[in-house]
């Protein structure tokens, strides 16, 4: 037979257990932010000046919708991380 200790209560940290919610969502939307000023200005240079978007910008397109759909999702389900 394995013996386990038992672990000792749970005590909460000092300011006592805080939402963190606010912070992480300010944290995913500044860099969401972030990511949409970047991906507008390679895809505005590939398209426009350069004329030909390889199938890595597409995937990179596709890939930043699936992500905003999923943070839009995600905000509309839990009102509490």
């Amino acid at each position: 037979m394995i013996y386990f200790p038992q672990s000792p209560p749970h005590t909460p940290p000092a300011g006592g257990d805080q939402n963190e919610a606010p912070l992480l969502r300010a944290v995913i939307g500044i860099e969401l932010s972030v990511c949409t000023l970047i991906m507008a200005a390679r895809l505005y240079t590939r398209l426009s000046l350069v004329r030909n978007a390889g199938m890595d910008d597409w995937i990179m397109f596709a890939t930043y919708v699936k992500i905003q759909q999923m943070s839009q999702s995600s905000e509309r389900q839990n009102t509490d991380i």
